[in-house]
């Protein structure tokens, strides 16, 4: 998460299970941080999100929400001009 501590348009690739989903979902929507995501169904039910952060404030957001979950994530610059 170090990469966020700069404005830029960040892309933040997560993958969690099923559960988290709809609690994942209420959080980000109350601190009004884009996402979109998609459910893949296997063995392990999990949940792909793609979450969008464009300042160094909402970085934090995520940070501390997706602190209270068991995720995997990735953390990509967008190559997109704001």
């Amino acid at each position: 998460m170090e990469k966020l501590k700069k404005d830029k348009l960040w892309i933040i690739e997560v993958n969690t299970k099923q559960d988290n989903k709809d609690f994942i979902i209420a959080d980000l929507t109350s601190a009004n941080i884009g996402f979109v995501y998609q459910s893949v169904n296997g063995k392990c039910k999990m949940v792909n999100f793609k979450i969008y952060s464009y300042n160094q404030k909402q970085s934090q957001e995520v940070k501390k929400i997706l602190s209270n979950y068991e995720v995997y994530y990735n953390i990509v610059e967008s190559q997109k001009v704001l």
